[in-house]
């Protein structure tokens, strides 16, 4: 019986946004107007260099793309010092559909089918190895459906208008413990009234963390944005080759600025599916209310942990009550059984 040929799997780690909102925190910190990717906001490592960390455990560095803007080459030189993944940098920076798309249609050109997991740089995961287990545990969907894109959704704390909610439609199918159902709706920063009504149905949260195979992106963006589809073909034809940087800079030179989740998530991409992260701590550290809340929760957390017999390992928790993701307001805590 024939089998169907497992795509290679890559990783995109989105890190061209400017982060103006904790730039005062930010500046305090580093000394200087560095965006938040770069600054070590939780920890002693930067926010980017924890992502690559995290993307490290299931995907290798040779497979890792960091999408970036010129003007903040100095940061990424420093953060990447000593690293093997790909830096694509933007001329400009024209939203974060393009910031995810021209990684993508260059992979694409490079491997063609390869499946991309494309996250943010600038987020907090506690348990990095459940988050990446869970990436994983959906790329299984993908590898019999490569038609779909998965945006992973979280559990949400509380009704907040600075997410996009997602709307879960039926269930598509099951790998493990990872379920992926069919996206029926998805809303990018609604209003005070439909966050409540979202958040009282039971919609997740969107993470940003977007999954598929490249043809599907690119179809997506057939679809959906046209203009930044032509502009990124024509670019991607000069992949690896001298003439890249002025293809990307021809590209660059007319796209919109339009985000990823205006112009596909919310579109919408007909074949738009979902998944919802396990009960561990994320966040978007989003605003300086959120930051300072998830590093509450990661001191609670840590005070209750027990030390972990091996550095590998997180040791398994109980938490009281259950909910989830640390947002702007008070945040409860997962219950946890096992590891």
């Amino acid at each position: 019986m024939a089998t169907r040929d497992v795509p290679r799997r890559w990783s995109v780690v989105m890190a061209g946004g400017e982060g103006n909102r904790l730039g005062a925190l930010v500046e305090r910190v580093c000394q200087d107007a560095r965006p938040k990717q770069f600054a070590p906001l939780m920890g002693s490592r930067s926010l980017l260099r924890q992502t690559l960390e995290r993307t490290r455990l299931r995907v290798p560095e040779s497979r890792t793309v960091v999408s970036g803007l010129d003007r903040h080459a100095s940061y990424l030189a420093a953060d990447l010092r000593g690293s093997n993944v790909r830096v694509l940098l933007q001329p400009s920076n024209r939203g974060t559909a393009a910031g995810l798309l021209w990684p993508v249609y260059w992979i694409h050109q490079i491997d063609p089918g390869a499946l991309v997991i494309a996250m943010p740089s600038d987020h907090f995961v506690f348990e990095d190895r459940r988050f990446m287990d869970h990436l994983i545990g959906v790329s299984a969907f993908l590898d019999e459906h490569p038609q779909w894109l998965v945006a992973v959704g979280a559990r949400p704390a509380e009704p907040d208008t600075d997410y996009g909610w997602i709307e879960r439609a039926e269930s598509l199918e099951s790998h493990g413990s990872e379920t992926v159902w069919r996206v029926r709706q998805f809303v990018e920063k609604p209003s005070s009234d439909t966050a409540r009504a979202c958040f009282a149905r039971g919609h997740l949260w969107n993470t940003f963390v977007i999954m598929g195979r490249t043809e599907t992106f690119i179809n997506a963006a057939r679809l959906c944005a046209p203009e930044l589809h032509a502009a990124l073909s024509d670019a991607a034809r000069h992949a690896g080759t001298e003439g890249e940087r002025e293809a990307v800079e021809t590209a660059y030179r007319g796209l919109p600025v339009e985000s990823f989740s205006d112009a596909v998530l919310a579109a919408p991409f007909p074949r738009l599916a979902t998944s919802c992260l396990p009960p561990i701590l994320w966040s978007d550290l989003g605003t300086p209310e959120r930051l300072l809340r998830t590093a509450i929760v990661l001191t609670m957390m840590n005070a209750r942990t027990p030390p972990a017999p091996e550095p590998s390992r997180n040791v398994p928790v109980d938490y009281p009550q259950a909910a989830w993701a640390a947002g702007p307001a008070d945040v409860p805590l997962t219950r946890r059984t096992g590891s």
